[in-house]
């Protein structure tokens, strides 16, 4: 068994390997987007799904003018400002009541 788990391991070093050597340095990185996330910020910054870090170049990352990954209360946000094809705007709400969200969230459904 110990050897499925080492060569599991080096499969995924290699794979480290390979994006640490293709990526800028300064790039961020999240751990896990939810799909819908995925391709809304995707479309968003004008970029393109990729199954493969291979072909990565400027054409597929997309553009935003400013970035920022922000501690809010006990969660994490990633901040996209000036973003090419941006249509949307994101509220951060903080309260103590569940029900304080869902009013929201439905009054904002039936104005947008």
């Amino acid at each position: 068994m110990s050897s499925n788990v080492e060569e599991y391991q080096k499969i995924v070093d290699a794979e480290w390997r390979l994006l640490y050597n293709k990526l800028d340095r300064d790039m961020f990185c999240a751990g896990h987007v939810a799909e819908k996330d995925w391709k809304r910020r995707m479309k968003a910054r004008g970029g393109a799904d990729m199954t493969t870090a291979n072909d990565i170049n400027s054409s597929v990352l997309g553009q935003c003018d400013y970035f920022e990954d922000r501690q809010v209360g006990g969660e994490r946000f990633n901040i996209f400002q000036g973003c090419v094809n941006a249509r949307t705007y994101k509220l951060i709400l903080r309260g103590g009541a569940e029900q304080f969200f869902e009013e929201t969230e439905f009054n904002l459904r039936i104005r947008w």
